[in-house]
């Protein structure tokens, strides 16, 4: 067990309290356990290129950026556990925050803002969804668990042929979100949605659009993969036996003023969620996703 404080250097990239960068597969065997990390400047812990990883009963609190985070979208087989984030801030005074629709601006890449997601921090940056995500609580943050859509890697693995957004949940059972979603009315304690791509006008600037983005935004989870089979990740996924779907199973949320769980990026199955004073965005109407057994109290 260790405790770090006044680490991270703000909106510097690779300057975080702790970073897996660039392992590969070569780090099956890594953890990082039962450590705390408080007042930290930039992020608690970066997956980066980096699979098949433990981070587990950890605890965040007082940060800026995100905290627990899976950097550039093609990190996989990770198993993030039991960890607590708390008190999470942005590091610039770019926030999120819409006008009561579904659309944000845009925001860029810039030295105040070198992740521009990052006007959306929250405990946990889950940019792919084929990692373990189990027990884990956020308490505070513009969302609880922000779970973006990226078309495509971003940073070192840009030119990777795989679609981060499509691949499938491996287990996302039994997390925690509270005292978040303030923002934006659409924010959502946990929430799919939110994009992050290479500018049209400039290929090496990010841009990341929080709100409902038709264009960089949507899911497509095909139980065939696309990228490999047809060397096209936009290729459609049909109906029947090609269509899947994403599975949030057994979480909770509670004292949230905006939804539960919002998702702007179609195609998510949650079981068994469980909404203390807060809202249900009714996806299976208005998103084209589907709910299934999800209770409301207070």
């Amino acid at each position: 067990m260790s405790t770090s404080s006044f680490q991270g250097q703000t909106n510097l990239l690779g300057r975080y309290p702790f970073h897996w960068h660039d392992l590969d597969n070569d780090c099956d065997d890594c953890y990082f356990t039962a450590n705390s990390i408080h007042k930290s400047f930039y992020r608690c812990i970066s997956i980066h290129g980096t699979h098949n990883t433990t981070v587990s009963e950890n605890v965040g609190y007082d940060v800026s950026g995100y905290c627990y985070y899976f950097e550039d979208g093609n990190e996989e087989d990770n198993t993030i556990s039991f960890n607590l984030a708390v008190h999470i801030n942005s590091p610039s005074n770019e926030i999120a925050n819409g006008d009561g629709t579904q659309r944000i601006d845009v925001f860029s890449q810039s030295v105040d803002l070198i992740l521009p997601a990052d006007s959306t921090a929250s405990g946990f940056y889950i940019s792919n969804l084929h990692n373990d995500i189990i027990g884990n609580a956020a308490s505070g943050g513009w969302a609880g668990f922000s779970l973006p859509v990226f078309h495509s890697p971003v940073g070192i693995h840009r030119d990777l042929n795989m679609r981060p957004g499509n691949r499938l949940t491996k287990t996302f059972d039994g997390n925690t979100a509270h005292s978040t979603g303030w923002w934006w009315s659409h924010a959502g304690a946990f929430y799919s949605g939110g994009s992050l791509y290479y500018s049209d006008a400039n290929s090496t600037l990010l841009e990341y659009n929080a709100g409902r983005d038709q264009d960089h935004g949507n899911r497509q989870p095909c139980l065939v993969d696309k990228c490999v089979t047809e060397n096209n990740c936009a290729s459609h996924c049909y109906q029947g036996e090609e269509r899947a779907w994403f599975e949030l199973t057994n979480n909770k949320v509670f004292l949230t003023p905006s939804s539960g769980l919002n998702s702007v990026s179609y195609t998510l199955v949650t079981c068994i969620y469980l909404f203390l004073q807060s809202y249900l965005t009714e996806t299976a109407h208005t998103f084209s996703s589907v709910i299934s057994y999800s209770g409301v109290v207070g």
